[in-house]
């Protein structure tokens, strides 16, 4: 097993110096590759519906288009009115204004329901009259007031379901019509969904009616929500783990070649895996698009810290930088191609799972792996090998080979941990396996 393992550390020692040998191409290729790829994120499509979540053959889709063939979308907007008195001139008149502006303004709507909009049947002496039992002009007079509410309630079936018995609330439903079946309009405010519910939350959030209590709601109104919320909060969890990372490598690695060519690293990765999803037309989910993000920001940090460590170890040992270079490629070659493929394979296992969305995100996210190993194990030793050869720093020069001298204080703690981990195994054992059980007992709970 150590001849296997020593021919293949060989083998990574003499890709670096083929590496070395043409460090000034492949730093043009990176360049290169990365421009391509950030023409491409500039043609990646965002898919926002519902439907992507869902293969085209899945029992849940092939039962909505079914309902949807029958009876048309189900989807629907709707907007809960909170008052003292939904039965007072001011709330019925903001219910109608604010009706009005939803049928008119709101795209693919098609019926209006609420307590000032609503068809109603009322038999006389003469026959049957239908009409709405809330006049065009709103009735000011306690007893006309008084009239439509008992009007209102001698409809059982609307109480309870279009108003509350306490009269304090009340909703204004709008229905919509079918969405166009096939759209090429990917944009987040094109999506026929999310353009009825931005225009919703509009209409609702205006000045005039702040005064009022009033609550969106309706699938599209949720997905436009929930959609907007991804957009903005990925964006912040993005930066604040990025500046996370600089402030880790600096404490470190305490280098600029050690913080810069990590983030290189990192963003070069993201950038190569949705600059390819845009060149190849493969849609986008924005409400997990950080998981690659994010896990390709972990993965390129983690790989490159082992190299620079190796590197800066034996350099300051020796003075010698391609040495050093060859070194910790040769030594760190292996376990980091191991931990890639491992990784790599757990992500596209994702594959076996019936849901479009967790196959994407598997698929990219394993890609993301793929780029970050390719660019850490290529970029990496290309730009540390530039610079000149230093004279051996005293105190690891005398310590080479040895691991309880030389180093930094940190190195001194591990190697101490090291020896007392090496010298109570049965104890470690024991409490790892206690823990284990107790939470395996924890997790038939759940």
């Amino acid at each position: 097993m150590s001849e296997r393992l020593e021919r293949i550390n060989k083998w990574f020692a003499k890709r670096v110096k083929t590496i070395i040998r043409f460090r000034w191409l492949i730093i043009a290729g990176l360049i290169v590759l990365n421009l391509i790829a950030i023409i491409g994120i500039k043609r990646i499509q965002v898919d926002v519906s519902n439907e992507s979540w869902f293969l085209p053959d899945d029992p849940l889709v092939i039962a909505r288009e079914e309902f949807e063939e029958i009876f048309g979308n189900n989807d629907y907007a709707a907007v809960l009115v909170e008052a003292d008195n939904i039965f007072s001139p001011e709330i019925l008149k903001m219910m109608r204004e604010l009706g009005q502006e939803l049928k008119i303004k709101v795209p693919y709507s098609d019926k209006l329901m609420s307590i000032t909009d609503l068809d109603f049947t009322i038999g006389t002496e003469e026959g049957l009259i239908v009409g709405n039992i809330v006049p065009d002009e709103i009735p000011t007079d306690p007893a006309e007031l008084a009239e439509i509410k008992k009007q209102m309630f001698a409809k059982q079936s609307l109480v309870n379901r279009l108003f509350s018995d306490d009269c304090k609330q009340a909703w204004i439903l709008l229905r919509l019509k079918c969405y166009p079946n096939k759209t090429d309009k990917t944009n987040m405010e094109e999506y026929p969904q999310l353009v009825v519910g931005r225009i919703v939350t509009e209409l609702v959030n205006q000045e005039k009616y702040q005064d009022f209590n009033l609550k969106a709601t309706g699938m599209p109104v949720l997905n436009f929500e929930k959609r907007s919320f991804y957009n903005k909060e990925a964006s912040r969890v993005f930066g604040l783990s990025l500046l996370i990372t600089i402030v880790v490598l600096i404490i470190l690695l305490r280098s600029f070649a050690g913080m810069s060519v990590p983030l290189i690293t990192a963003i070069s990765s993201i950038i190569w895996v949705f600059g390819g999803m845009g060149w190849s037309g493969i849609k986008v989910d924005n409400t997990i698009m950080i998981v690659p993000v994010l896990l390709a920001l972990a993965v390129s940090i983690g790989y490159s810290i082992h190299i620079f460590i190796f590197f800066k170890r034996k350099f300051l040992e020796t003075g010698k930088r391609k040495d050093a270079i060859t070194y910790a490629v040769e030594h760190t070659g292996w376990p980091i191609f191991f931990t890639a493929a491992t990784t790599i394979a757990a992500l596209f296992s994702f594959f076996f799972v019936s849901i479009k969305t967790v196959r994407w995100m598997g698929l990219s996210a394993g890609v993301c792996v793929i780029a970050a190993y390719i660019i850490v194990m290529l970029f990496t030793p290309a730009i540390l090998s530039f610079g000149k050869n230093r004279k051996p720093h005293p105190e690891y020069a005398e310590s080479a080979g040895s691991a309880e001298k030389g180093g930094g204080r940190v190195e001194h703690l591990f190697v101490k941990f090291s020896g007392w981990v090496l010298a109570h195994p049965v104890k470690i054992i024991t409490v790892f396996v206690i823990i284990v059980i107790v939470l395996v007992i924890v997790l038939t709970k759940v």
